[in-house]
């Protein structure tokens, strides 16, 4: 053992070096990801706490989340960024909390490796790195429970539990959980002056704080216990598939447990305690109040947990830990670099709006979250839009698309009536984040004739391949308008007819038709962009005409091409391609696509 302790040396350097790592993964690119639904809502009760009078910020003025979670908040404001100024402290808390979880590591004496080990994964852990980069009070929870950790590891002293209990107490609800264990851990050690005053500090937040009920079907979902597992060790939140090493962490626990049971059982309480009973308590709590159940409620139990991990690590590995140790971290190296950015980027949605949008657009929200986050991102936005909030319904989604003759359609989660609705207008953008989807309503057409900006019209005009043409197949959908059967190719189904051609440059072009009147004897007015250029008399069957068309009929980018045919039966003509200066051209897919997101 002495050997080995000669060999670890360098103890500051290690946890300067250690916290740095851990605040590069914190504070990297942190405004770059946007506001999510709950860092929207704490951002404007932080707005509305920054007026409160001083003596309120003495009390608990909020249901969930205390004045030192606020106060954090504020402190950031000085920059301009919202989400920079508002995730900076958090990042800072979680950085911290790594020098302090190697304060609580030293107080396990059996061997010298498990500090460094616990720092590290620490520092690295994907679940505390995500919630260190959210504006929410949960890296202040995390502190707590390291802090409450690395002095009841050793004989807790009541001015410092006090103060730290006090923290608890004005950070946030979450942090009864990280209270009531270190409660039933001083009951167990026998420390009966500091087990009720933890069971005092319950008191206030059981008076003080009301987090909101949510009604489920069912009340907990017990397969999370699996996902926290998975959260507690490699990712953080997407536990979509199964991840071997989350296993290996939660054996390595078991082990850790064992061990430090045998050499201090007292030290085995305390850690075994701060490891269980908050995710225990969370559980309860959800079904006594039919709240949802998210790893971020159980936070408070993650540092307890890997310092399990570091003392099982020890206990298998021995002279291998640190090396051991190193794996483990590369195991979640990826999830910590990357899940903090897979949020659904609302801020380049609203900038895409608003490049595209005209005065008073009607913008249509699938639900609450989509017209929460959307709306903070719109706010302020020329043109100005009117955010309309269709709370998961067709209908109602249905009523505020009737009101505008164009409208933007919001998908964001798993509304069945509204996304079946929402299904028949064009996608403009997507991403499989959130099931999003942006539409625009009446058609891909008049999106093309009224709103796509010139960098969309090159992309589109890209798409063709050098002859720009329609054969009315699949991928010619979206160029058509008014008049054309959506289930027959090329066949008009009305008087009129519209076609949304691209051209790369004004000049004189000729304009070739391929068309099979429906009925003899049958004429058509060739117009571009709503000017009449030739009258044809159709012959029977099918032919192609040449349109020679001037240049100042046309215009660059996309042009409208309109027939007009005289017969009043119906179906009027079915047309085969229409192309310029020629018809040799294949069949293409034309995507639509915003050239202003990322």
């Amino acid at each position: 053992m002495e050997k080995y302790q000669e060999r670890i040396t360098f103890r500051a350097p290690y946890v300067v070096a250690v916290s740095l790592l851990g605040g590069w993964l914190r504070l990297r690119h942190l405004g770059l990801p946007s506001f999510w639904l709950d860092e929207v809502l704490g951002y404007d009760l932080t707005t509305a706490a920054a007026k409160q009078p001083l003596w309120r910020w003495l009390t608990i003025f909020d249901l969930e989340h205390g004045p030192l979670y606020y106060a954090g908040e504020l402190a950031g404001r000085f920059l301009r960024q919202p989400e920079l100024s508002a995730r900076l402290v958090p990042a800072l808390l979680g950085t911290a909390t790594i020098v302090v979880g190697w304060f609580a590591a030293r107080a396990i004496r059996s061997h010298p490796a498990t500090p460094f080990i616990f720092t590290l994964l620490l520092a690295v852990s994907p679940l505390h790195v995500y919630y260190s980069r959210e504006a929410r009070p949960y890296a202040l929870v995390a502190l707590v429970a390291t802090a409450l950790l690395a002095i009841f590891l050793r004989e807790p002293r009541l001015r410092s539990t006090i103060a730290i209990l006090a923290i608890a107490i004005y950070s946030s609800a979450t942090a009864v959980s990280v209270i009531v264990a270190a409660a039933f851990a001083a009951a167990a050690r026998r420390w009966w002056r500091v087990a009720a005053l933890c069971a005092l500090s319950v008191l206030p937040i059981a008076f003080c704080y009301h987090p909101a009920r949510h009604t489920v079907a069912e009340t907990v979902d017990w397969s999370l216990l699996g996902g926290l597992i998975e959260s507690f060790s490699v990712v953080a939140l997407d536990t979509s598939r199964l991840h071997f090493a989350a296993w290996v962490f939660a054996t390595l626990a078991i082990a850790g447990a064992a061990a430090l049971a045998r050499r201090d059982r007292g030290q085995a309480i305390v850690a075994m305690a701060f490891a269980v009973i908050p995710v225990a308590f969370v559980v309860i709590a959800a079904i006594a109040t039919h709240h949802f159940v998210a790893v971020r409620y159980a936070i408070g139990a993650l540092p307890a947990y890997l310092l399990l991990v570091s003392v099982g690590v020890v206990a298998i590995a021995r002279r291998f830990a640190i090396p051991a140790a190193m794996l483990l971290a590369l195991a979640g190296w990826h999830a910590a670099v990357s899940e903090p950015f897979r949020k659904l980027d609302w801020r380049g949605i609203a900038a895409a709006i608003e490049a595209h949008a005209h005065e008073n657009d009607p913008v249509i929200a699938a639900n609450d979250s989509t017209s929460i986050a959307l709306g903070f991102y719109l706010r302020g936005k020329t043109p100005r839009v009117r955010t309309f909030n269709a709370q998961g319904s067709g209908v109602f989604g249905e009523i505020f698309h009737f009101q505008g003759t164009s409208s933007w359609i919001v998908v964001a989660g798993y509304d069945e009536d509204f996304n079946k609705w929402s299904a028949r207008f064009p996608v403009l953008l997507s991403s499989p984040l959130e099931n999003f989807s942006l539409r625009y309503s009446p058609s891909a057409y008049y999106y093309l004739t009224d709103r796509a900006t010139p960098a969309e019209v090159r992309a589109l005009l890209g798409t063709f391949g050098g002859r720009v043409g329609v054969r009315f197949g699949p991928g010619d959908h979206d160029l058509l308008g008014d008049g054309w059967s959506r289930s027959e190719r090329g066949l008009v189904t009305q008087k009129r007819a519209l076609l949304a051609l691209p051209v790369p440059q004004v000049a004189d072009h000729a304009l070739y038709i391929q068309i099979e009147p429906a009925q003899p004897q049958q004429l058509v007015m060739i117009s571009i962009n709503g000017k009449d250029v030739q009258n044809l008399a159709l012959r029977d069957g099918r032919h192609t005409y040449i349109v020679i068309v001037p240049r100042d009929r046309w215009r660059n980018g996309i042009n409208t091409v309109g027939f007009d045919f005289s017969s009043a039966r119906l179906p009027s003509a079915r047309v085969y391609a229409v192309g310029i200066d020629g018809l040799d051209f294949t069949d293409r897919s034309h995507p639509l696509q915003f050239s202003r997101l990322r």
